[in-house]
């Protein structure tokens, strides 16, 4: 996809289907994850990936069969193209929409520690943090994690972390397709591609 740098790997479930047969999957992957690796700048000789993320590590839990195969992290983060374009590698005058996989989470308020926190908090763990904030139950299937040295002692004295019930599947979270109108869905995209995440 244009943003996502992710890459799904057609299997055929069944005998006549179009794609790889399932029992060659894990070879098909391991090879391509090699020869990706392997993939270099012309101009500078330098790798062109800097990680490749398995559907099983990055996408854990209920939606992975939905998550790509692999995800790409290039070495300058950059992103993938829709765009079939020559030179294959070249760099934009001016980036726009990019991202860098580091970020800043800010907080304060009561129960909230006043100091700078250098702890990395992996995004999972911000649904986790603000539902604690609220006093609400943290759902038994969460990926994040509560990060308590960011609250005070007494506030976790009075409101301590609790577990709960795990979060309704996926299926029946489901977005129904009309779920948002033709002229909405025409701004959001329109949004988008103004942002750089879609490609004329």
């Amino acid at each position: 996809t244009p943003s996502s740098n992710a890459i799904f790997i057609r299997v055929a479930r069944e005998p006549g289907q179009p794609g790889i047969a399932l029992v060659d999957y894990p070879a098909f992957r391991a090879r391509l994850i090699e020869q990706l690796y392997a993939l270099r700048n012309p101009a500078t000789g330098e790798p062109v990936v800097r990680d490749i993320l398995t559907r099983e590590a990055a996408f854990p839990g209920q939606a992975s069969a939905s998550a790509p195969d692999l995800t790409l992290v290039l070495t300058d983060y950059g992103f993938v193209s829709i765009r079939n374009l020559e030179p294959v590698i070249f760099t934009r005058p001016l980036p726009t929409g990019t991202h860098h996989p580091d970020g800043i989470v800010l907080a304060g308020g009561p129960g909230i520690q006043s100091s700078r926190h250098s702890e990395p908090l992996p995004i999972a763990g911000i649904a986790a943090n603000l539902l604690h904030s609220l006093d609400l139950p943290i759902p038994a299937d969460f990926d994040g994690q509560v990060m308590t040295s960011a609250f005070t002692a007494g506030f976790l004295h009075d409101q301590p972390v609790r577990s709960g019930p795990p979060t309704r599947p996926v299926k029946d979270g489901e977005v129904q397709e009309d779920a948002i109108p033709a002229e909405d869905r025409d701004k959001i995209l329109a949004q988008l591609a103004m942002l750089g995440y879609l490609e004329e």
